[in-house]
């Protein structure tokens, strides 16, 4: 088994898990779990382009854009996931 650092920094481990997940959610009947799944795919699919910068090591303009770009759709999914505070 790979160590936890070697994963995050494997793109293709992040995009069997998006398959997964998109597997997983294309198989779903409840609308709002199918989004649930989906979303949580396009997050994997982030997490494996940030993989292959961190691999790629590039620290160019590209570099930070992917970077700002999978910051956000992770943030926006978090935001996306998190159930609503009970009052």
């Amino acid at each position: 088994m790979a160590a936890p650092r070697d994963v995050l920094r494997d793109p293709r481990h992040w995009e069997l898990r998006a398959e997964e997940a998109r597997t997983a959610g294309e198989a779903m009947n409840d609308t709002e779990a199918r989004r649930i799944m989906m979303r949580v795919a396009e997050c994997y699919d982030a997490l494996g382009k940030r993989a292959a910068v961190l691999v790629n090591g590039r620290r160019d303009g590209l570099g930070r854009r992917i970077h700002a770009k999978v910051d956000k759709m992770l943030e926006s999914a978090r935001r996306n996931l998190t159930p609503p505070s009970r009052k």
